[in-house]
């Protein structure tokens, strides 16, 4: 809503809604974890914020092993509601997991019309600019279900998606080796063409 804002603070890593004093939406870390938020989208109803969710397990010698295998990633909703003294601030069993798929995550985006939702992905040590996969899910009761590859993997990077209307996606990809626009046509059968524009 314009009179609402949410934000990640570097202090602690929880997510904050601000309307008139920052309140938390998400709890503390326990002992031994640290979660991070990035990327806070609305969601369709307008009661959640999708926020990209890093969860952190350290080791006992305090991090002086590879993080990855510790490390998970996925896209959770947020209760608004949730403020203060609400659920999600004080217990993280009130955040629900809305997709997962790789072991990183960004750039989330929801159809204009709220049945879907966009990410790119990638695993380590894969950097995302050799192989990205931009990911398309049907969103059923607040949950991506059955996610599908649009575009990417195979040595070809996604590095930006954005919805043009409900059935279409905009992403830059480089297959050819330089990035140029593709335009992804998702018809309502989930039948999908791809086409580059420029």
């Amino acid at each position: 809503t314009p009179d609402l804002a949410v934000f990640s603070c570097s202090r602690d890593q929880r997510l904050y809604l601000v309307a008139d004093e920052p309140e938390p939406l998400t709890p503390a870390d326990p002992e031994g974890v640290r979660t991070c938020y990035a990327d806070p989208i609305l969601d369709p109803t307008g009661t959640e914020v999708w926020v990209i969710r890093e969860i952190q397990r350290l080791d006992a010698e305090g991090e002086l092993t590879d993080p990855a295998p510790r490390t998970t990633r996925e896209v959770v909703a947020v209760p608004l509601s949730g403020a203060g003294a609400g659920a999600g601030a004080e217990d993280a069993g009130a955040l629900r997991v809305v997709a997962r798929s790789h072991h990183f995550l960004s750039t989330i985006r929801v159809s204009p019309d709220g049945r879907r939702l966009a990410w790119l992905g990638w695993d380590h040590p894969v950097m995302p600019w050799e192989t990205t996969e931009l990911m398309v899910a049907e969103i059923v009761d607040g949950v991506a279900v059955a996610p599908a590859r649009v575009l990417g993997g195979d040595d070809v990077a996604v590095c930006q998606a954005e919805w043009a209307d409900a059935d279409t996606l905009y992403a830059l990809a480089d297959p050819d080796g330089w990035w140029n626009l593709f335009r992804i046509d998702l018809g309502a059968d989930n039948r999908q063409a791809r086409e580059k524009v420029a």
